[in-house]
């Protein structure tokens, strides 16, 4: 039914396998590690209050608690390391999937079946939605067996949290992603282009928490409202993200598939 789709997630299943692996292996480190730091936990917190608050409000770090899963976990996997494997694997992946195809001269065998270039479009981007919906699952839920091993006990309805929140800012960054490879005809332009925007949004968020007058800054980053600390530690999830994460990709889409149906994809 849909052959464009399964071909493009076929082609991606390696290195779909060793982020998938990469990320849990991590989680697993992370969640072995925690034992020994719940009972160092108080002069841990005690160590990290010596940093200065901007710093620890620039990596989305409200809460000192170590004797918790879900505040080691948000500050170790999912403020930093998740975010920026997602982004690597979504550009990567939106990347061979349109401009891909333009530079190696295949997508005019492609676009040779009788179907629509919007068509092709949408199987394209479908086929990345499906593999962020797989790696999120995997990746967030395998907290269940890992600390399972271990007897810790920790907040599951956190994690669902944390995972709808994290499926949105993929969903957002592969829009975006996806947008650039309608754009261009090279995979270098689209790893340049859409990296280097949510590179410079990671910078500005930092900035703006770093800098009181500068602030305002924080609104421009797709970091701002990826606030896993809030989801695993407080169990809090802003509807605000939702808006900003959906609004963007479903505008961000329709551009691009928009320019991918008008382009001349042989330049």
């Amino acid at each position: 039914m849909l052959p464009i789709t399964w071909r493009t997630i076929k082609d991606k299943r390696i290195s779909l396998t060793i982020f998938t692996l990469a990320t849990v292996g991590m989680l697993w480190v992370y969640v072995g590690m925690f034992p020994g730091i719940q009972r160092e936990s108080q002069k841990l917190t005690e160590a990290f209050k010596s940093y200065p608050e901007a710093m620890l409000k620039a990596f989305n770090i409200e809460s000192l608690d170590f004797s918790k899963l879900e505040n080691f976990v948000a500050m170790e996997q999912y403020s930093i390391i998740w975010p920026l494997i997602v982004l690597f694997l979504l550009i990567s992946f939106a990347g061979t999937s349109l401009a891909g195809e333009v530079e190696k001269g295949t997508v005019e065998s492609l676009l040779s079946r009788p179907v629509s270039r919007s068509r092709v479009f949408f199987q394209k981007y479908l086929a990345g939605i499906l593999v962020l919906i797989g790696y999120t699952t995997v990746s967030v839920f395998a907290i269940w067996p890992l600390a399972a091993l271990q007897h810790i006990n920790f907040k599951m309805e956190n994690f669902v949290l944390v995972y709808w929140l994290c499926l949105l800012f993929g969903w957002a960054v592969y829009s975006l992603a996806m947008l650039c490879s309608a754009w261009f005809s090279e995979r270098s332009r689209v790893y340049g282009i859409a990296g280097g925007v949510l590179i410079l949004m990671y910078v500005v968020n930092i900035i703006a928490a770093l800098r009181e007058n500068l602030g305002w800054l924080k609104y421009c980053s797709f970091f701002h409202y990826y606030n896993s600390t809030a989801a695993l530690v407080k169990g809090e999830f802003d509807m605000l993200s939702v808006l900003v994460f959906a609004g963007i990709a479903v505008v961000v889409t329709a551009v691009a598939a928009w320019r991918f149906q008008k382009r001349d994809v042989a330049a």
